[in-house]
């Protein structure tokens, strides 16, 4: 799993990605981890979400198929060493548990490690399946995270290969490369990608690199937040 990165930095990456991502059919996420863009977007009309870590994955699906019993699960949890020492057996494989149980270890882990959840723990907006827009308050789950699954395709697989076979003309990719061998990677297969997509990656000096090596455009904010995308920004009359 990803170490922790600064909220209010990752808030920021979210909102500009937001801000400029253009109009398209198919939305497609690589590496998926907290969904910092994806919950806080209205939905596209395809939604398709990636993890090379198969346990983000049975996190999501179980989130999805498994309500009920994970958040009863989540709710009873005591804070205690004999749980935290069990989680951490199930997360890394020690022990062999179903499904909702896995789930239960990631969200342990989640918590202690205080990974940036804000796009869907803390005050914050999700969409939910018919265009209605609902409040998310508190620091825990909520229904409106299983409801905002419902029509999404979840998938495991090497991100290269999810790319290859997301890519189309109406596809917007989300992607923010987790390590830097799959942050260099990508300057091999960015150039080819016939859809649209926004790139960031927290090492500065790696980013420029792909950016310059696939001509990528730099995007700003007024914070010095910098993400990097394959078209034009489109003005607006209130741009300056």
């Amino acid at each position: 799993m990803r170490g922790p990165i600064d909220s209010g930095h990752f808030d920021a990456v979210s909102a500009l990605v937001r801000s400029v991502m253009p109009n398209h059919t198919v939305y497609a996420e690589p590496w998926f981890r907290e969904g910092e863009v994806f919950f806080r977007k209205q939905p596209s009309r395809r939604e398709l979400l990636n993890d090379p870590d198969e346990r983000i994955v049975n996190f999501y699906m179980t989130v999805r198929t498994r309500w009920n019993e994970l958040l009863f699960l989540i709710e009873s949890t005591l804070h205690s060493e004999t749980l935290s020492n069990l989680a951490d057996d199930i997360f890394f494989g020690r022990k062999q548990m179903q499904e909702l149980y896995r789930a239960w270890a990631v969200w342990l882990r989640y918590d202690r490690e205080r990974v940036n959840r804000n796009s869907w723990v803390f005050d914050t907006s999700a969409w939910l399946a018919g265009g209605r827009e609902e409040s998310v308050i508190g620091n825990r789950m909520d229904r409106s995270l299983a409801a905002r699954l419902e029509n999404v395709l979840l998938v495991n697989r090497k991100p290269m290969d999810f790319i290859a076979s997301a890519d189309s003309a109406e596809t917007f990719f989300w992607l923010h490369p987790t390590d830097r061998k799959e942050a260099v990677s990508l300057m091999s297969w960015l150039p080819d990608i016939r859809g649209t997509f926004c790139f960031w990656y927290p090492d500065r000096r790696i980013a420029e690199k792909v950016a310059e090596t696939c001509s990528l455009i730099r995007v700003n904010d007024d914070t010095g937040t910098t993400i990097y995308t394959n078209f034009e920004i489109q003005k607006t009359l209130f741009d300056k």
